[in-house]
C-alpha cells in the first residue's frame, strides 16, 4: 500500500512539474539575414563568378557550398535566394570564387 501511494504522490508531483513548465513565457526570436545582397556590389558579384552548379535532388545550399569550399551565404546572395534558402532540382546556381572540394 506505502508502494502505491507513493507512486501516485510521485505521478502527481510530475504533472505539477509539467503544468508549471508548460505555463511559462518563452521569449519571441525573430531570424533576420545578416546580410544582403546590397552587401556585394555588383562588379564584386561579377568578377568572382567562377560557374554553374545545377542543383540534384536532395542538395542543399549548405551542402553545395561545401563542395565548392564557399559559404551558403555567398552562394545565396548571388542567386538572389532568401531565407529559408529553398532550392528546387534542376535549378542552375551560380558559384562565385568556386573552390571544387570534392
Amino acid at each position: 500500500m506505502y508502494q502505491f501511494i507513493t507512486t501516485i504522490r510521485f505521478v502527481i508531483g510530475l504533472m505539477v512539474v509539467m503544468l508549471l513548465n508548460g505555463c511559462t513565457t518563452r521569449p519571441q526570436y525573430s531570424i533576420q539575414p545578416k546580410w544582403t545582397t546590397e552587401s556585394y556590389s555588383n562588379n564584386q558579384l561579377n568578377n568572382q563568378f567562377s560557374g554553374f552548379h545545377t542543383v540534384e535532388r536532395g542538395e542543399t545550399l549548405y551542402r553545395i557550398g561545401m563542395l565548392y569550399g564557399i559559404s551558403y551565404q555567398e552562394i545565396a546572395a548571388v542567386n538572389n535566394i532568401y531565407p529559408p534558402y529553398l532550392i528546387q532540382p534542376g535549378q542552375s546556381l551560380q558559384i562565385p570564387n568556386a573552390r571544387i572540394m570534392r
